[in-house]
């Protein structure tokens, strides 16, 4: 996966460490982007994660793309890790899924791959036996 941390673009590997720098994000890797995860109590200003708190986010965007099969990667535009339990990938299309932690990715993206078939603003595969969509 990528990362923009500041104004440079840093390949990760799975344990959330950078370690090439990049002009453009290479084919087949998708931005973790480290958001907000609203009412967790954590401080999402910049600069409030210490190093290991982002790299333990950064991991688990890491793991949520590695576990993406690569048909459905192509569709995500991004993935947004607020906290360990709270992923969501923002689609080409416009649309959110929510997908929680990065435990159950296989089922979690077999799951998406099924609903995927409504067009929805929002899915939810965070509990994979029980998904959900809205909009």
């Amino acid at each position: 996966a990528v990362w923009w941390d500041g104004d440079r673009l840093q390949v990760i590997d799975p344990r959330g460490h950078a370690f090439r720098t990049v002009d453009r994000a290479p084919d087949g890797l998708t931005t973790v982007i480290l958001g907000s995860a609203p009412d967790d109590g954590t401080d999402h200003r910049p600069g409030a994660r210490t190093a290991r708190q982002e790299r333990a986010l950064l991991a688990e965007g890491a793991k949520v793309a590695r576990g993406l099969p690569t048909a459905l990667s192509r569709r995500v535009d991004s993935i947004v890790v607020g906290s360990v339990d709270s992923v969501r990938l923002r689609m080409t299309n416009g649309a959110t899924v929510m997908w929680g932690s990065a435990e159950e990715s296989g089922r979690k993206a077999e799951v998406l791959k099924a609903l995927l078939r409504q067009e929805r603003k929002v899915y939810d595969v965070s509990v994979p036996g029980f998904p959900t969509v809205r909009g």
